[in-house]
């Protein structure tokens, strides 16, 4: 089960990717710059091994962190420089960018006041490691207040492939969904080719809901998309099991 801690500061292809927006990168894209995020800290729990004083959602192999300026440059090295795996997250064609760009968005999202429909950044990292390095991203997007619904996407980097990140990441954006967010459906949507996503989200509980045929272009070739729903009764019901 995910646990919440309130981080104390320290001294010292493809895997899951479901679709949704990416920090620091532009609106019409699948993922956007962070906001800050409602949290819920549990006093009784131990003190988090994450750098820094932060709010972070824990499991049992990966932790959700805010988006660091310095995280920018691990999304671009894979975003940035891979036009295969660009396609697989984002909704516009792969353009030769810079890192400055996203971290001008970034540096431009910190001024703007909190929007409670603004999809919710987070990194990704091992709850092993002392440093906090960024190994990928996931994204609580779509957010409907008056429905109280949303969508969420996660994407790793080679280096948090292969892991168990990813079950355990979209675990997490679960409970904050259902639990912080009190909301009553969370949809995930990804290719008909990422096997490692569609298994993913079958094993996070969710729910296969439907096809949508060659709704998807990657790479030169029409893709189907395949949608997932998890409902908060299910959810709960598999939280008390």
């Amino acid at each position: 089960m995910a646990r919440f801690h309130h981080a104390q500061r320290a001294t010292a292809t493809a895997g899951p990717v479901a679709q949704g927006p990416v920090p620091g990168l532009r609106r019409g894209a699948r993922f956007v710059a962070p906001g800050p995020m409602p949290h819920r800290v549990r006093p009784s729990v131990a003190r988090s091994r994450v750098v820094e004083v932060v709010t972070v959602l824990v499991g049992s192999v990966a932790a959700l962190r805010e988006v660091r300026r310095e995280d920018l440059s691990v999304f671009h090295g894979v975003l940035g420089t891979d036009p295969a795996f660009h396609a697989k997250v984002m909704l516009e064609p792969w353009v030769p960018t810079t890192v400055a760009v996203a971290q001008a968005r970034y540096d431009a999202g910190l001024a703007k006041e909190p929007d409670p429909r603004a999809p919710v950044q987070f990194t990704v990292q091992s709850t092993t490691d002392n440093a906090g390095r960024c190994l990928g991203w996931g994204t609580l997007w779509g957010i409907d207040l008056h429905q109280r619904i949303a969508h969420l996407g996660v994407g790793l980097i080679p280096a948090g492939r292969g892991r168990g990140l990813g079950l355990d990441a979209v675990r997490l954006l679960c409970r904050y969904a259902f639990e912080v967010r009190d909301l009553h459906r969370v949809g995930l949507e990804t290719f008909a080719t990422n096997e490692p996503m569609r298994r993913t989200a079958l094993a996070a509980g969710f729910t296969q809901e439907g096809v949508l045929r060659e709704s998807g272009y990657s790479m030169g070739e029409r893709v189907d998309e395949v949608l997932y729903g998890l409902l908060r009764s299910d959810w709960k019901a598999a939280q008390a099991g």
